[in-house]
């Protein structure tokens, strides 16, 4: 009997540390789902709630490992090599920071994934965790982001059905059962590209985790599953073909592993990775180009990378410094600022932002890092070989998807890589921890740098917590500042901006709102000393960061009202360069000029911008205004003069001055000209329905009717397609078919579908669904003249945009002319809905 307790004690200590193990498994799960699921902050609707909860976790895990470390008197272990990587990387980034333009702005940009090298060395410690546990939360992350992305997903098909019902129970069948496009992951993490490459990171882990003991298995199994879907749902090409890659080299490499069945599995799931871009060359081979596959994004990429190697021509040895792309793309001509938030590829971010250094410390660190998963990979354990195999397929994902993606610049996937290549690097023969040595053993550099290194990282991380501490009292003043503007609260936001101004006078960010809280009241009450506070705020803010378009815009519409004619002027010389791209600061540019110049370059100025948008015509821009509207027709010419400037002569010309005379009420399209056109064209979906909406005004019905259907076959995904499609039904007399296109062009952000909907039904009768589609559709058109100054503010000083984010104006006209109409259509579908 005396000798139970001695039996029993094994057992207890066995299981306290299966506890324990489970317990780390689930918190370093938890650490990854945060970071996955929880947007960087130009992607978050709260960008201060969502960085103080980033910077606690963050805090919080690196203060309780330092805690941990100093009670158990160890130092981070670190192989020889690795420690020489990680302070390149260091180095370089440090750099990268202290040769930027703006070091305040590069420095907070720096700070968005500087945490991962310190969390990285925890996740190496293998005395804070065993192997299996880190592989197993990772396993979980990934299985729990996945099912995220898919609820994501299948809230969107059940949207879809509920407007399907509201409009016709009827309609509930067949193909109307699916949407009109393939549904994408939204609203989960920073965005469905960054969530694919985490994807396509992790992927190789669960392959590789498919040889564990059997309980692992099915998790592995589980996990892989509903990342393979999930990855689908993200619709990132890229992603796609870095996960292909990945699951490749990840099963050749796990095939000496001696464990035939599971190696032949892996290669399995490789093939039918393979079977997926098979399908998908399928759909190219066929007649459909649906736009969520077939979107152009080649000529974009290729503009982006241009615009990233001219910005590392100016500073070749430590680059432009980070986060300087996004305000510096206009400036070098990009032409396509919508996507320009990096220069997707990752070798040439990291040559933009960091130059040569960063470069060198890059190649260095892959270098090392190759070297070492080489020995892992040669060690004789079954255990190195499958961690090697994992390590080296997860970083071929990643080098594929910076191809076409800049991975690098987000912490989740740098987070998902660090896992499986600290599971290599443990696996390595002779990592073991590095106990706390006499200083007299300080002999050798290399032995210095070794023990250093990861204490100087987790002192920088551990540093964060200060530096967050001092920033985060102007942030948050500056939060509370937008909230007012946004509540029409001027005083408070004049207040909380200076607040912020105050407390952090070297970032630009607070000066703006402080600019843009004082024109807001100024233009409200009229007070001249509102005016100048404006002015003064601004002039502060521009030569902290002078690429602010919207800033330069109100600073030189306040300098009109103080009467000077050449401050503002010079306010619009320097708005130039920054407005291309972006309609609404060229025509604000427009707009400066002309009140500050004479009339010949005012229409000039006009007619350029018609050149290079036809459809400004369709707005009542034009006719809100004197001198526009008594020159309107010497814009116009001169528009159709100056097209082959924007253009180059030759046929691409002469469609744009087609397009001119059209929108302008110049001529009507030919249809003959428009059918021999679409005839040399018949992959050109938007001539097809231009032609189709031809034949239908000149009553050429059954003509009309089948090249609208095989507008929408070829992309079933075209709005206009879709719209175009509905009013040929309803021209016929089949208004439920007409009502099913309307809806799916609405679906696809139609706002004129959405419109010629609602009013298809009797008064009284416009479904709820459709109303509140329809308010959003509004809400969208009005906001997107915004778009770019809101992602360019963002992603440039990581904090709320100015609010407003730029100042009245003839600028903000440029909507399209029925907006009025479809605004009291929406106005009188609310109010018969409320008197039922």
């Amino acid at each position: 009997m005396p000798a139970a307790p001695a039996v029993r004690r094994p057992a207890l200590a066995r299981g306290a540390r299966a506890a324990a193990a489970s317990l780390l498994t689930l918190a370093i799960a938890g650490l990854l789902v945060y970071f996955l699921l929880t947007p960087i902050a130009p992607f978050a609707r709260h960008v201060y709630a969502n960085e103080v909860r980033r910077q606690m976790v963050i805090g919080g895990v690196l203060l309780g490992y330092a805690v941990w470390l100093l009670c158990t008197r160890r130092l981070p272990p670190v192989k020889p090599g690795l420690d020489l990587a990680l302070l390149a990387l260091a180095l370089a980034s440090t750099a990268g920071v202290l040769g930027s333009t703006d070091r305040r702005l590069s420095l907070e940009s720096a700070l968005v994934v500087a945490p991962v090298l310190p969390l990285s060395l925890m996740l190496a410690d293998p005395r804070l965790a065993p192997s299996a546990a880190v592989r197993r939360g990772a396993l979980l992350a990934l299985m729990v982001a996945a099912l995220f992305a898919l609820a994501s997903v299948y809230r969107q098909w059940q949207e879809w059905l509920a407007l399907v019902r509201a409009v016709d129970p009827g309609l509930g069948r067949g193909a109307t059962l699916l949407p009109p496009t393939m549904p994408r992951v939204r609203g989960v993490g920073s965005h469905p590209n960054v969530l694919g490459a985490a994807f396509a990171v992790g992927l190789p882990l669960a392959l590789g985790a498919l040889a564990d003991r059997r309980w692992e298995r099915v998790l592995a199994a589980a996990s892989l599953a509903l990342v393979l879907m999930a990855l689908f749902f993200t619709l990132s090409r890229t992603a796609w073909v870095a996960a292909l890659v990945g699951a490749a080299v990840t099963g050749l490499g796990l095939l000496p592993t001696r464990r035939w069945h599971r190696a032949a599995l892996a290669l399995g799931l490789s093939g039918a990775l393979v079977a997926l871009l098979l399908v998908l060359f399928a759909f190219a081979t066929g007649h459909a180009r649906p736009g969520w596959l077939f979107r152009d994004s080649l000529d974009p990429r290729a503009e982006m990378r241009r615009v990233g190697l001219a910005l590392f021509r100016e500073n070749p040895l430590t680059g432009v410094g980070p986060g300087q792309y996004v305000s510096r793309y206009a400036e070098h001509g990009g032409a396509y600022p919508f996507a320009a938030v990096h220069s997707h590829n990752l070798v040439v971010q990291v040559a933009a932002e960091y130059g040569l250094l960063g470069l060198a410390a890059g190649a260095l660190a892959l270098a090392i890092g190759a070297v070492t998963l080489f020995h892992t990979y040669r060690s004789r354990t079954v255990e190195g070989r499958r961690a090697a195999a994992v390590a080296t397929g997860a970083l071929a994902a990643l080098l594929v998807d910076g191809l076409a993606e800049s991975p690098h610049l987000f912490p989740e996937v740098l987070l998902v890589l660090a896992v499986p290549l600290t599971l290599a690097v443990r696996a390595l023969p002779g990592t073991s921890a590095v106990a706390v040595p006499p200083v007299r053993k300080f002999r050798r550099l290399g032995s210095v740098v070794r023990k250093a290194v990861p204490l100087l990282l987790l002192a920088g991380g551990l540093a964060l917590i200060p530096w967050w501490w001092r920033v985060d009292r102007a942030a948050a003043a500056h939060e509370r500042s937008t909230r007012a503007a946004t509540a029409g609260r001027l005083d408070e936001a004049v207040a909380e901006a200076g607040r912020a101004a105050a407390w952090d006078p070297t970032f630009a960010a607070y000066r703006f709102q402080l600019g843009a809280a004082l024109t807001a009241r100024y233009v409200e009450r009229g007070d001249p000393a509102d005016r100048a506070a404006a002015i003064d705020a601004y002039e502060r803010a521009l030569r902290l960061h002078p690429r602010n378009g919207a800033a330069l815009v109100d600073l030189a519409a306040l300098r009109l009202e103080a009467g000077d004619h050449a401050g503002a002027r010079a306010a619009a010389e320097a708005l130039w360069p920054l407005s291309r791209g972006d309609p609404l600061l060229q025509l604000a540019y427009a707009v400066i000029v002309q009140r500050t110049g004479d009339a010949a370059e005012a229409v000039e100025t006009y007619a350029g911008l018609l050149a290079l948008d036809p459809t400004l015509a369709l707005t009542p821009f034009w006719h809100n205004d004197p001198f526009r509207q008594a020159r309107y027709e010497e814009i116009v010419e001169r528009a159709l003069a100056r097209v082959a400037e924007i253009t180059g002569p030759g046929p691409a010309a002469e469609a744009r001055r087609t397009a001119i005379r059209v929108l302008s009420g110049r001529a009507s399209p030919d249809l003959d000209t428009v059918r021999a056109a679409a005839a040399d064209a018949p992959d050109d979906v938007a001539l097809h329905v231009a032609l189709g909406r031809l034949l239908l005004a000149a009553g050429q019905m059954e003509e009309a009717g089948t090249v609208l259907r095989a507008a929408v076959a070829r992309q079933p995904d075209s709005a206009d397609a879709r719209a175009a499609l509905g009013d040929w039904y309803a021209a016929v007399g089949r208004m439920a078919a007409a009502r099913r296109e309307w809806l799916a062009a609405a679906y696809l952000g139609d706002v004129r579908a959405g419109d010629a909907l609602g009013q298809s039904f009797p008064p009284g009768q416009v479904p709820s669904a459709v109303i509140s589609l329809q308010r959003q559709l509004l809400e969208r058109t009005a906001i997107t003249r915004f778009y770019l100054l809101f992602q360019t503010f963002r992603f440039t000083f990581l904090r709320h945009e100015p609010v407003p984010i730029i100042t009245r104006g003839d600028w903000l006209d440029a909507l399209p002319i029925e907006y009025p109409q479809w605004q009291e259509h929406l106005q009188r579908w609310e109010a018969e809905r409320g008197a039922r």
